[in-house]
């Protein structure tokens, strides 16, 4: 302080006037003060809440904005975007940011990830990634859209590897969009049944009628199929058994899984 001919009077005043004889003495100042402190530790990053499926959307983004002005002391609410695939990765301005196509619970909705290059890792293509994001509206030629930026990302595995890596007679939380219901049942069958009987995971698995389900409600499917007897799976062929009728409220494999409460 004794340098400076005027400065701040708080710990947000970052402006001060120096006489430029002393700005030799003030640079070595500052690197004797720098060197002197400990590697400072990544703060903890505060999120809001989480959003569920079908929660990214342009009215959540209207409901944020009321909380504004945002700044110190008031910072602008961050979101949970939990258990996300990362469907597409397109590089705007030479690749200096990243447009991305997450799939979340069903749906497909696009966020922003700006100055690639801070980040220690970057999404890929067919990852599973917690996103930590912020909201904001756009609005062009009159248009209001929903815009998303990507504050923060974490890498994690997948539903359907969480499900795998269960223990005997344990469970795992799912939203209710990755619960198989009675239709989505009715269409594994006919698909098999469309198949002939008899295929591969990945020739069901691409089948048109259930191309769209997740790779989790499909598995826990099959394992109730293959659980009631219905079902004869072999390393990767399947076959379904003829006369066998399901109850379905019955399935272990079902009781693997807890639907989230809302």
């Amino acid at each position: 302080a004794d340098l400076f001919d005027h400065h701040g009077r708080h710990k947000m005043a970052a402006g001060f006037t120096i006489a430029e004889e002393n700005l030799d003495e003030l640079r070595d100042a500052l690197y004797d003060c720098a060197y002197s402190l400990p590697e400072p530790e990544t703060p903890p990053l505060l999120l809001d809440c989480a959003l569920r499926p079908g929660e990214l959307t342009l009215a959540t983004a209207r409901e944020a904005l009321l909380l504004e002005p945002c700044g110190s002391g008031n910072p602008a609410p961050l979101f949970l975007l939990e258990d996300a695939r990362v469907v597409g990765v397109t590089p705007v301005q030479e690749g200096r940011h990243l447009r991305l196509q997450l799939e979340h619970g069903g749906a497909v909705v696009t966020a922003m990830l700006f100055s690639a290059d801070r980040f220690n890792e970057l999404p890929e293509r067919g990852g599973w990634y917690d996103f930590a994001v912020s909201l904001d509206t756009n609005v062009y030629q009159g248009a209001e859209s929903l815009s998303a930026h990507i504050r923060a990302l974490r890498r994690t595995v997948s539903p359907l590897e969480r499900y795998l890596s269960l223990p005997p007679g344990g469970q795992m939380e799912v939203d209710a969009s990755l619960y198989p219901g009675r239709e989505a049942f009715a269409a594994v069958f006919r698909a098999l049944r469309a198949l002939g009987g008899a295929c591969t995971l990945a020739q069901l698995a691409s089948h048109e009628a259930i191309a769209a389900l997740n790779p989790l409600t499909l598995r826990v499917i099959l394992d109730v199929f293959e659980e009631g007897g219905l079902l004869a799976a072999e390393s990767d062929r399947l076959a379904l058994r003829e006369g066998v009728k399901l109850t379905l409220e019955d399935a272990p494999a079902l009781r693997r899984l807890k639907i989230m409460q809302k």
